[in-house]
């Protein structure tokens, strides 16, 4: 089987990059009224007079081009900004983009990990005490877990995250019994891949040392049953973290992955 990453991230570094020429032309007022395609896109007029500069764009262009982009479109008010690439060809893609919250958290000594089981839910890891907990959710970045693995109430843990820009965890806020750590997130390198066994594409994700490989890897595999791409409870973040890469894939027929479970 071969191991190909599909580079889908690019889609927020391109926009920002754009959004940013605006400021370019404060002059230029864009008309709020909502162009809506029919049976193709309308494309703009005038660049200049959307508020984008075609030298910017070209730097968008180019570097679009040298991460082997498949197709990239950028739209303002339902009008075709650009459009590189074969923009009509069917493109699937693999976890486009994903909040990273799941990683591994340090306070001094003190470690937690942090793994999305499902939508909503987490696990959370004290690896001094070896504690496991599941996360509940109370709001858009908080958390509470209970005195025991599938238990909410009454409330031991509160946890909460601080996002950065790109809506990815930075650090969290960790409260219990009335002690209070603030942990940053180990700096790890993931990257979404996908491999192929047969017709049936596997979706998962690499997590693997920050510095200069090769480094040591292995697999999680999934027990019975539907699961998504998961490393017990962190262990894979963990591991990361001392050294090892660790594969994380959708069982087939689940999450992003292609096929049927049987």
């Amino acid at each position: 089987m071969t191991l190909s990453s599909r580079r889908y991230f690019f889609f927020a570094c391109i926009i920002v990059a754009l959004c940013t020429t605006a400021a370019a032309y404060p002059t230029a007022k864009f008309n709020s009224e909502q162009v809506f395609p029919a049976a193709s896109w309308q494309k703009v007029k005038s660049l200049r007079a959307a508020g984008w500069s075609e030298d910017k764009l070209d730097i968008a262009r180019r570097y679009a081009e040298s991460i082997h982009s498949s197709a990239v479109m950028v739209i303002q008010g339902s009008e075709v900004i650009a459009e590189w690439g074969n923009v009509e060809q069917k493109i699937n893609s693999y976890s486009m983009r994903k909040s990273l919250i799941s990683g591994i958290y340090q306070a001094g000594a003190e470690t937690f990990l942090v793994e999305r089981l499902y939508e909503y839910l987490m696990s959370f890891v004290e690896v001094q005490s070896g504690d496991v907990r599941i996360l509940f959710p109370v709001g858009e970045n908080e958390f509470v877990a209970g005195p025991t693995f599938l238990a909410a109430q009454p409330t031991e843990w509160q946890i909460t995250f601080a996002m950065n820009g790109a809506g990815d965890a930075t650090s969290l806020q960790a409260v219990q019994g009335g002690k209070r750590r603030e942990a940053r997130q180990f700096v790890l390198h993931r990257e979404d891949v996908i491999f192929h066994n047969g017709d049936v594409t596997l979706a998962g994700a690499l997590i693997s040392p920050a510095g200069r490989g090769p480094h040591p890897a292995l697999v999680f595999t999934h027990g019975s049953g539907p699961a998504t791409r998961q490393s017990y409870f962190g262990l894979g973040f963990l591991l990361a973290s001392q050294g090892i890469a660790a594969l994380m894939y959708d069982k087939r027929g689940s999450g992003d992955s292609t096929g049927n479970l049987t």
